[in-house]
């Protein structure tokens, strides 16, 4: 019966295809490019763009183009530059500013898309101890004074005692061009390889990383990577919610900072289901407290843009450090 069966569809293609060759033909490749371009195989980069072009429509249909009062962007614009000097500043003056922010403006949560991967020795505290011990080693009153002062003069300790007790999210950088330089300290991972129970995640892979000092990083609350992800035009339109390092996953900047603003809520990985069963099919997104993050195969999630210059208010640093902002 089973042979029958065959026999008769086979009879029935090869006539379909008698009768109607060159389009069945066609289609039948139309077919097979879009399976080959679908799994990867075959990456067609009109069907990319095609894809792209889509998406760039529809978001610029229907982005809300309204400003966003909850996030407030500071601004390191020329004004900064031009009143308080050229950058990068020292950590005493970022001291400063996060004290503002703080204590005068209340904020809730702050986000650092800049690295803090040296040590900041502009302070002169080096020299002051080469002095000491080449011409003053014996010089009691040189010392006294020195010891008073020094903790004043440790610019990456004065930063680092602004960031903690506070909700401070510094930013880093992943090596994914295999490059296995690392450089500072990661935060606490999110997930660990394990987490998902052996069970495929096509994350992006890091081999190396620039992250920020340990004294930074260990009074931080949390730390997120900023990777740009450009597509072929150079526009980027999603980011890694999560990149490999190692056995651990690192999430971004944006979820970082959602995270702690939202009081670090339990991160779940969602995954679909093929029928009735527990049958995996792939992981869908990520639940962060009652927010839900969708994401592709790559575990990267299209970035939600809100609008043009404007969707956000941009504030300069220096009206912030001299407390010019209402």
């Amino acid at each position: 019966m089973a042979f029958t069966l065959h026999t008769q569809l086979m009879h029935t293609v090869f006539k379909q295809v008698k009768q109607h060759g060159i389009s069945f033909a066609i289609s039948l490749a139309i077919i097979v490019l879009m399976l080959l371009h679908a799994s990867h195989a075959l990456p067609l980069a009109f069907i990319n763009k095609l894809e792209n072009y889509s998406y760039d429509l529809r978001l610029n249909l229907l982005m809300p183009r309204t400003l966003d009062p909850r996030i407030v962007i500071v601004d390191i614009d020329e004004k900064s530059l031009i009143e308080q000097g050229r950058w990068p500043w020292s950590r005493n003056k970022l001291a400063q500013l996060m004290d503002a922010l703080f204590d005068n403006y209340h904020i809730n949560t702050l986000g650092f898309d800049v690295v803090f991967a040296e040590k900041d020795e502009s302070s002169g505290l080096k020299n002051l101890q080469w002095i000491q011990q080449t011409y003053l080693k014996d010089n009691a009153a040189f010392a006294s004074a020195f010891n008073e002062v020094k903790p004043q003069l440790n610019y990456d300790q004065v930063f680092a005692d602004s960031i903690k007790n506070r909700k401070v999210v510094l930013g880093y950088y992943f090596q994914v061009n295999g490059d296995t330089n690392h450089v500072g300290q990661l935060p606490a991972e999110i997930f660990s390889t394990d987490s998902f129970d052996q069970q495929n995640i096509g994350a992006l892979v890091a081999t190396g990383f620039g992250a920020n000092l340990a004294v930074l990083q260990s009074n931080a609350l949390a730390a997120g990577h900023f990777n740009p992800e450009p597509d072929g035009d150079g526009i980027t339109r999603k980011i890694s919610v999560f990149i490999q390092y190692g056995k651990y996953y690192y999430d971004a900047l944006s979820v970082a900072v959602a995270r702690v603003y939202l009081q670090n809520p339990v991160i779940e990985a969602k995954f679909a289901t093929i029928g009735t069963g527990d049958n995996y099919a792939g992981l869908e997104a990520f639940k962060l407290g009652n927010k839900r993050i969708p994401v592709d195969a790559q575990i990267a999630a299209l970035i939600p843009f809100r609008g043009g210059q404007g969707s956000f208010q941009y504030i300069s640093a220096s009206d912030v450090l001299n407390k010019k902002i209402p």
